[in-house]
């Protein structure tokens, strides 16, 4: 059987954790790994922008849209 891309139809690997062809990530563990990139992400921003305000209303506001994206 024959493995392609879903994204992009390259050929694949069974044993590929990334597509070579666009970086779509492939199986389990790197689908889990691009989740924490994004959330660490997310948490980074909101660390810097905290330095800017101690309001707390305004920094609920800037965690639900890091949450959201």
């Amino acid at each position: 059987m024959e493995l392609t891309c879903s994204k992009c139809n390259a050929e694949l690997n069974e044993k590929m954790n990334y597509c070579p062809n666009c970086g779509e990530p492939l199986s389990l563990l790197a689908k889990k790994r691009e989740t924490l990139k994004h959330d660490n992400a997310g948490l980074e921003m909101l660390a810097k922008l905290t330095l800017y305000t101690k309001n707390p209303e305004l920094l609920k506001i800037i965690k639900d849209f890091v949450d959201k994206n």
